[in-house]
């Protein structure tokens, strides 16, 4: 229900300003002082504030200054029985909606606020559209990449951002094997592989169905004792990619430095780039096959030289990117063919 509080120092003008908006369906409090009103607004979240410019202790342009402050989406409108334009400007200058001399039109301020939630609304569903449309977007580039080890990495980054997370280590398994570190995003590579032999031996990899898409865990739980590198992984967050009931990938992402995991998750989004993910992994993993037979010696059925070149181009990208040590080892079999 849409919250309103009315800061006015006159019983009855506050009594009527209530009664009013209450018969619209709003749910009002009220204060009649601003030390009054200060206390209501840190205890109570309001969507619009109605304050008189003239209270006891402080000015209503002080507590227009206030609510901006704590919340700029916070609706003001300050009403005043002594109205002059140099006021009104700077009160609409600084944020007020609306500025209404008194004696107010019942009609007029009843038309002030429901405009006021109107804006809201519109500006909500804005917001929502861009979201949709940024979410729509990362899922395109996710269904069009057939480059597996970009997916890996676009695949991590989608739904770091998408939690607000910036540190996080990804698993995929390749042809039904076990899951393997592919990525790592605000971590170094040692530190990936430390996670990687803590997480995957505890966690149930294959159980569940696609709708046990993610876990909640402890991560000092889990490590049992902290690492000197990143001794401040408290929480991690882990989903599961799945195709119906084969595991794809895993995703761990753990909280941010002094902080812990974000409460609230749109589950609805995150499904979604699970979804296209998977699809995506699917897609990628026939493109890979079908592009391999070009890499395949037709008498050995092994890798050609072809391949060799492929490999190593993208092994010396990875190990240039995350700062590892890469090591080749040519052994000559005898008699081979």
């Amino acid at each position: 229900m849409e919250k309103i509080l009315i800061v006015e120092d006159d019983s009855f003008f506050r009594e009527v300003f209530s009664t009013l908006l209450k018969g619209e369906g709003y749910h009002v409090e009220t204060a009649s002082s601003g030390g009054e009103a200060y206390q209501r607004l840190m205890d109570t979240d309001y969507h619009v504030v109605i304050a008189d410019l003239v209270l006891p202790d402080v000015s209503g342009l002080d507590i227009l200054s206030h609510v901006k402050d704590g919340d700029p989406a916070t609706d003001v409108i300050v009403v005043t029985g002594h109205g002059d334009m140099e006021t009104a400007i700077f009160a609409l200058k600084n944020g007020a909606r609306d500025y209404l001399v008194k004696p107010i039109n019942h009609e007029k301020l009843k038309h002030s606020v429901a405009l006021c939630f109107e804006q809201r609304r519109l500006l909500d569903e804005n917001l929502e559209l861009k979201q949709q449309i940024n979410l729509f977007q990362v899922s395109q580039s996710i269904a069009n990449c057939q480059d597996q080890e970009r997916l890996y990495k676009l695949i991590l980054d989608s739904l770091a951002k998408e939690t607000g997370l910036s540190r996080g280590v990804a698993f995929f398994t390749e042809e039904g094997g076990e899951p393997v570190l592919k990525e790592i995003r605000g971590l170094s590579q040692e530190m990936g592989e430390k996670i990687g032999n803590v997480v995957l031996p505890n966690l149930d990899c294959q159980s569940g169905t696609a709708g046990n898409f993610f876990l909640l865990n402890r991560f000092q739980d889990l490590a049992e004792t902290s690492f000197e590198e990143a001794d401040d992984l408290k929480e991690m967050l882990t989903f599961f990619i799945r195709s119906q009931t084969s595991l794809q990938g895993i995703i761990c992402l753990f909280n941010e430095a002094a902080d812990i995991l974000p409460g609230e998750l749109n589950l609805k989004n995150v499904h979604f780039l699970l979804e296209q993910s998977s699809l995506a992994l699917e897609n990628a993993a026939r493109y890979t096959a079908a592009k391999n037979l070009l890499n395949i010696d037709e008498l050995t059925g092994l890798f050609n030289y072809r391949y060799l070149d492929i490999t190593l181009d993208r092994e010396i990208k990875r190990a240039e990117r995350y700062s590892a040590n890469l090591s080749l080892l040519f052994i000559d079999i005898d008699f081979f063919k």
